[in-house]
């Protein structure tokens, strides 16, 4: 969130061409919507994280592509992590031990 607060306007050219002319939305984009809701019902905190960013990205727009891809690894790594069940939170608990001895 500081991040944001402390990126200045977009320069890159890339950006300043894609103003003027608008490309067509890959399949991907046009479910960021849902994947949004998605993550909003994930639980409390996704939800707070999720409207904290649009908030910040309302007054900042011209960064939604920077958040939008990282909240889409971020969705994609909770559902690894819920339906393929691989995360073994003892895994940390060890690995602090193993430091502390």
């Amino acid at each position: 969130m500081n991040f944001l607060a402390r990126l200045g306007d977009r320069q890159d050219p890339k950006y300043k061409s894609r103003l003027e002319k608008q490309p067509e939305p890959r399949s991907i984009e046009n479910e960021g919507g849902a994947i949004l809701q998605k993550l909003i019902s994930m639980g409390k905190g996704e939800a707070r994280m999720v409207y904290t960013l649009l908030g910040i990205l309302s007054k900042k727009p011209q960064h939604f592509d920077y958040v939008k891809s990282i909240l889409f690894q971020y969705a994609q790594i909770r559902f690894m992590y819920q339906k393929g069940q691989f995360w073994d939170d003892q895994l940390d608990l060890d690995f602090q031990l193993r430091q502390v001895s």
